[in-house]
């Protein structure tokens, strides 16, 4: 953003994490910056890693936090209470968090009168904001419909209770995935950000460094879950569920190009390449509107299933090109990945069979 060298800017847990990554980003846009931290060793760390900051804080703000907290708390009830009184509705509890909400605004502003904020319009950093906000308002909106069209478009092909069935199938497969997207979230971008400003082939050196570790970890996790997901359905469940046994194995097997891209899309994002990410799910929710339908008529449950598996592969190939264009591409580390896998998840479903488990995949119908 622009506009940002005579800016004066105060982060609260700023020697780590989402909070390094703005105070390295306010530093080179020439802003003046103050981390604050409770963590003594994280504050030397930042201190050494970013020698521009005008100074580094150690200092505990929860107790402000707790006092805001109690405080909204106790006008919440109070206001709700009277307001009952006098008129027993929902507007109580609306009229409520209202006041609580405004109490608290009100303590942040007179609490540290030294930083307090004031209203000032930036033309420069507004623009900056509306063309980089845009798309991940956009990104945002077509995330959510893309993760919500598989159960949107099988509530009107099956009935509610094999759509209850699926859905126990599909949380129990989506485990690996939740777990690396959250990592990849809150770690992997505060991480990847740091390095967006250097030269691209060091930003991609580190990245694909990062990278690896993460997705063997995400490939071990589907291994274990297509390997044992329907063993876990079959003994937890009662035999209403049972449908949803082979299931787990075709949609954790899907699950790799996801982890594939969830893994590379933060690179991306990393760049103020937010477009990308909308791009990629628009994609996402015309192929799920297709295929689903498509695979149910031509040959049920098993085509549905499979659809919804591979429904976001052609995302993977949109965030593949977005990297090849970026010169971050993984496609070299991607298919060397995949060989792994497909290796493990061969030898893990040979050894199972052995053991007398068949394959996860037998019982559809």
């Amino acid at each position: 953003m622009k506009g940002l060298g005579a800016k004066r800017v105060l982060i609260t847990g700023g020697a780590s994490g989402i909070g390094a990554a703005t105070a390295s980003r306010f530093l080179e846009e020439g802003s003046k910056v103050v981390v604050l931290d409770r963590d003594a060793s994280a504050g030397e760390r930042i201190k050494a890693e970013l020698p521009g900051l005008s100074g580094v804080v150690r200092a505990d703000v929860s107790k402000q936090d707790q006092v805001e907290t109690a405080v909204g708390q106790a006008v919440q009830f109070v206001v709700t209470l009277i307001w009952a009184l006098f008129s027993p509705t929902l507007w109580a509890l609306v009229g409520g968090m209202l006041a609580s909400e405004l109490s608290r605004t009100a303590i942040s502003f007179f609490i540290m009168p030294e930083l307090r904020p004031s209203f000032v319009l930036d033309k420069a950093c507004v623009q900056s904001l509306f063309h980089f906000g845009k798309w991940i308002l956009v990104g945002t909106a077509l995330t959510f419909l893309a993760t919500q069209s598989d159960r949107l478009i099988l509530g009107k092909l099956i009935s509610i209770e094999a759509l209850g069935v699926y859905g126990i199938a599909f949380a129990l497969s989506d485990v690996p995935r939740q777990i690396i997207g959250m990592f990849c979230t809150r770690v992997g971008y505060p991480f990847i950000a740091r390095f967006a400003q250097q030269p691209r082939h060091e930003y991609r050196t580190v990245f694909l460094k990062y990278r690896l570790p993460v997705l063997a970890v995400g490939g071990l996790g589907l291994v274990l879950v297509v390997c044992t997901g329907d063993q876990f359905v079959l003994h937890v469940y009662d035999h209403r569920y049972r449908g949803a046994a082979w299931m787990v194995g075709v949609l954790a097997v899907g699950l790799w190009h996801t982890i594939l891209y969830s893994t590379l899309s933060p690179a991306i994002l990393a760049l103020s390449k937010a477009h990308y990410n909308a791009a990629a799910n628009l994609v996402y929710c015309i192929s799920l509107f297709t295929l689903i339908p498509l695979g149910f008529h031509f040959y049920g449950m098993l085509g549905a299933v499979v659809a919804v598996a591979a429904g976001d592969l052609p995302v993977y190939f949109v965030v593949l090109y977005a990297a090849y264009r970026e010169r971050v591409d993984t496609l070299l580390q991607d298919a060397l990945m995949t060989v792994a896998f497909v290796l493990a998840l061969a030898g893990a479903l040979a050894l199972r069979v052995a053991l007398g488990f068949g394959q996860p995949f037998q019982g559809f119908h």
